[in-house]
């Protein structure tokens, strides 16, 4: 985040740097903490609504739309599984 910027404000900021589009920053989802030995990481989920512009990868080598279901067979990194078993969880739960 850089000075004075909300997460919200640096989520909406990052997606459109590295992704080059324009979204909606929504409802605080959970937080997520990994020590990776060399580096710390504390991730903050939002659900987001995609508004406009056009994907391209800067700083990735994919992107792709997967449902809920489909998550399950993704490779995460460490930080991220707990948000991802979170969202599955919730989506099996709205069924």
């Amino acid at each position: 985040m850089e000075q004075g910027e909300t997460p919200e404000e640096c989520l909406r900021r990052e997606l459109n740097e590295e992704f080059g589009i324009i979204t909606s920053v929504g409802e605080f989802v959970c937080e997520s903490e990994y020590d990776y030995g060399q580096h710390h990481i504390r991730l903050l989920a939002y659900r987001v609504e995609y508004l406009t512009g056009e994907f391209h990868l800067d700083s990735h080598d994919e992107i792709r739309w997967v449902s809920y279901s489909e998550m399950d067979g993704c490779d995460f990194p460490e930080a991220d599984k707990p948000i991802v078993r979170k969202l599955i969880k919730e989506a099996e739960d709205d069924i």
